[in-house]
């Protein structure tokens, strides 16, 4: 995948690069693939965000004393909208925020981190919904992407057929699944 499309996973021509040194300013753990799935997983979960909510949700979800400001604040709502797009997008333009760039360790552990920002989203657009009451498809696919959750890179390295943009690809069918899911139920009020 080029670089361009690296960064439209991102929006506002940013790459993770950029939004590693943002959070890093930020003094915040949350990483740049931990946000694109937390944001990611509200979105697909069928819930849409006023900014304001973004914002706190964003902000909780950091646990940092620093406060995001007007530009970060941009930043956010920019990423959210160019997530949103991506899923709402007919061309399937949609991928999760892994960086490309990265040496191979770095991105098996963002890897783990989109799927637990993604898990927590999700929990969040879904926290008044009962597991039995989500499709059977939309259930397996969270059990997937929570087993993904934990992988480990020292065994993923020692195995020279690993292919993350295998699991990528995977994570992106998963995603517009839910997503076209969880929109299609919400609109038409029948069981999740």
């Amino acid at each position: 995948m080029q670089l361009k499309n690296a960064m439209e996973r991102w929006g506002a021509g940013l790459c993770w690069e950029d939004w590693a040194q943002w959070l890093e300013g930020q003094a915040t753990t949350v990483t740049p693939g931990e946000l694109h799935g937390l944001i990611s997983g509200v979105l697909a979960g069928g819930k849409k965000l006023s900014p304001a909510l973004l914002l706190r949700m964003v902000q909780a979800h950091m646990v940092s004393a620093v406060i995001v400001d007007a530009e970060g604040e941009q930043r956010l709502l920019n990423l959210y909208q160019c997530i949103q797009e991506q899923l709402q997008a007919t061309d399937f333009a949609y991928y999760p925020g892994i960086p490309e760039e990265e040496p191979l360790r770095c991105r098996i552990e963002e890897l783990a981190h989109w799927c637990q920002g993604f898990l927590v989203g999700v929990g969040t657009a879904l926290k008044a919904i009962k597991d039995k009451d989500l499709e059977p498809e939309v259930r397996e696919a969270l059990i997937a992407i929570t087993e993904i959750s934990r992988v480990d890179p020292e065994q993923i390295e020692e195995r020279a057929d690993f292919s993350l943009m295998e699991i990528e690809e995977f994570l992106k069918v998963t995603v517009l699944m839910i997503f076209v899911s969880m929109t299609a139920s919400q609109t038409t009020g029948e069981s999740l």
